[in-house]
């Protein structure tokens, strides 16, 4: 398991998410992993992802991408497995969706990092982000067509490190520029977030945020967890198993 890490040397993701949370984060993507639960995620490329979903212009509800992240089917041992999943990643995506509302400037991504603590890999973050785009791709075009804004050219900077790291064509891509861009992307990708939320938001033309943050567990169903008929069904219906999701 990779470790998470802040965009900046010396800044804590803690600024945003505590580091006991990213643990529990980590903790439950792997154990997805190790499941074969949808195709697997890191702690970076599942914040990359977020961070897509929540500055896509248009809402993209969690039971659509919870779908990405654990698969169709989910299969849990236990319900509490199920609650505490549910909780670690709807928490991560409410923590994101919250600091881009209330103080933007104070957002931060969070990218893994070797085992040794001594290199950052913001690669994931951005197939993350790309994985994000995929869910809503036309909402993304006004954007684009908006030539002058911060959030076209943070949105199409975006597009040429989603071709880099997929090895796509970069025309006019040197060695030196490749090495610019590694050095530069950890610092700028937090900014071109800031944009493409003010975009959303309209603060670039005076508009107001607001949380788009999910509550748990009630308003999602979770299909396929393994739980005694009699047991409270995981989902939050107040119902038993045997009644509710169990009939699906």
């Amino acid at each position: 398991m990779s470790r998470p890490a802040g965009h900046e040397a010396g800044n804590d993701a803690g600024t945003i998410h505590a580091w006991d949370e990213l643990a529990r984060l980590a903790g439950v993507l792997d154990a997805l992993m190790d499941m074969s639960m949808g195709s697997g995620m890191t702690v970076g490329e599942f914040d990359g992802f977020v961070a897509a979903v929540a500055v896509c212009p248009d809402t993209v509800p969690p039971s659509e991408w919870l779908v990405e992240v654990w698969g169709p089917e989910p299969e849990f041992e236990h319900p509490g497995d199920a609650d505490a999943t549910l909780r670690a990643l709807l928490g991560h995506y409410n923590r994101v969706a919250r600091v881009l509302a209330e103080a933007p400037e104070t957002y931060s991504s969070v990218f893994d990092m070797d085992a040794d603590v001594t290199e950052v890999w913001w690669d994931g973050w951005v197939e993350g982000f790309d994985r994000g785009m995929r869910l809503r791709p036309k909402s993304w075009e006004p954007m684009l067509r908006n030539g002058a804004s911060d959030a076209s050219m943070a949105l199409d900077l975006l597009y040429g490190l989603c071709r880099l790291v997929q090895g796509g064509d970069c025309p006019g891509l040197t060695e030196a520029i490749a090495d610019d861009i590694d050095r530069l992307a950890n610092n700028l990708i937090p900014h071109f977030v800031i944009w493409l939320n003010a975009w959303k938001n309209g603060t670039e033309t005076g508009g107001k945020n607001e949380p788009e943050t999910w509550t748990m567990p009630g308003e999602l169903k979770l299909h396929g967890i393994r739980a005694d008929a009699g047991e409270p069904c995981p989902c939050g219906s107040g119902r038993v198993y045997g009644r509710c999701c169990a009939l699906h």
